[in-house]
């Protein structure tokens, strides 16, 4: 099934914060409002998509590593920060609305956004137990690179890391070789 009606377009805090709050986890709401200032800043851009005027999905990129998102120099997303990478931190459609082809059309533009910005590759990661998210990456052109350890996720709950080469130059990977194994 596919919803063509869908629009994506950017994150407009007063207008979609609300409809994004009723249908996101704590955490990821959380998240977003830290986000807000790095995509004011210029180091990231949020893109949601709309359906009857109303924000049912989104999409948070990072462009930039910054002290003030709770990542240290060390493992994490500040590793997928270098080099001309960006890092998709969260994508998310409300959960009536899934595999009607709106995740596809976001992730789509979330990688279109970051390669017009000049990223070279676009990293993420997911927990190993989410399937689903990780078909959905590997049916759009992801790597999987390597399950791994990461430090924000409790011992025993490995998360999966993928790529998506946007310019041409491969997924090598910076450091997480040196990281824990999953």
């Amino acid at each position: 099934m596919s919803c063509p009606d869908a629009a994506i377009r950017p994150l407009d805090p007063d207008r979609d914060l609300p409809a994004l709050s009723a249908f996101l986890i704590d955490k990821d709401v959380s998240r977003l409002n830290l986000c807000l200032k790095a995509v004011a800043d210029g180091h990231a851009f949020i893109l949601v998509a709309e359906l009857n005027d109303q924000a049912v999905g989104l999409g948070i990129v990072h462009t930039a590593p910054r002290h003030d998102q709770g990542w240290t120099p060390t493992w994490g997303t500040w590793e997928f920060l270098q080099a001309g990478d960006a890092y998709l931190e969260n994508i998310e459609v409300k959960n009536t609305l899934r595999n009607q082809g709106i995740g596809t059309r976001l992730l789509n533009a979330l990688e279109t956004e970051a390669r017009n910005r000049g990223k070279d590759r676009i990293w993420t990661h997911t927990g190993e137990h989410n399937t689903g998210a990780q078909r959905v990456y590997e049916r759009h052109g992801w790597q999987h690179k390597q399950t791994l350890q990461v430090p924000w996720q409790p011992p025993g709950r490995p998360s999966r890391v993928y790529c998506k080469d946007l310019g041409g130059i491969g997924c090598a990977s910076s450091r997480i070789s040196e990281w824990p194994a999953g």
